[in-house]
């Protein structure tokens, strides 16, 4: 996507239009425009990139955290659950922020796979007997990457933290529910849903702005 859409144009999402401009225009996560009802751009937002740095950094974090999830899901069902979590994550913060705030990129999804790894975790540890002690250190460490990465000028500090108390929350949930990875071709179907969801709100979002 990024070889698509290109890096954030000089004039913002939403000023002339340069290169990747019209994509920024019609996919990032401008909290007014989600509040008006553009809800695919919770989901468009994810794909985009403000430059190589951000790019570098989305996929340095998704190799280790999103990787994980995989491990514990399956990548179909995995992805699809970040998905889901992330573009909560992004509705969440556009209605604390209403007006004024646009965002991109894919570190919602990457502490939305953090929070899922650590509430899968802390209900491991429950249920492990001599660990239980321990239950709470996921958690802390969840919020301790969170402290480290996740706040600072330019981060999109809401939905960092929506994505990771979202996250734990389902991934507990998953873990109390015995969720398990399902068979290969089940995997697949999911994948290919995450991938339709991505694509279809993608085609309301350049709709959206003929």
């Amino acid at each position: 996507m990024f070889l698509v859409a290109g890096p954030w144009g000089q004039g913002g999402p939403f000023g002339p239009l340069s290169a990747g401009s019209r994509w920024f225009e019609a996919g990032a996560a401008s909290a007014e425009r989600i509040a008006s009802g553009q809800w695919w751009r919770a989901l468009t937002a994810l794909t985009l990139r403000a430059d190589l740095l951000h790019l570098a950094g989305n996929v340095v974090a998704a190799l280790i955290f999103v990787s994980a999830v995989g491990r514990w899901l399956g990548g179909g069902l995995g992805a699809l659950v970040i998905l889901t979590t992330a573009a909560g994550a992004n509705l969440l913060t556009a209605a604390v922020h209403r007006t004024g705030f646009v965002s991109v990129g894919a570190s919602t999804a990457t502490f939305a796979a953090l929070g899922l790894c650590a509430g899968l975790q802390v209900v491991r540890r429950l249920r492990g007997g001599a660990r239980r002690k321990y239950a709470w250190v996921p958690l802390g460490a969840g919020l301790g990457l969170y402290a480290m990465l996740g706040v600072g000028p330019g981060a999109d500090t809401y939905a960092h933290l929506f994505g990771l108390g979202l996250g734990a929350a389902i991934g507990s949930a998953a873990a109390l529910g015995n969720v398990r990875a399902p068979r290969t071709t089940v995997q697949v179907l999911l994948g290919a849903t995450a991938l339709a969801a991505i694509a279809a709100s993608w085609g309301w979002a350049l709709q959206a702005i003929r």
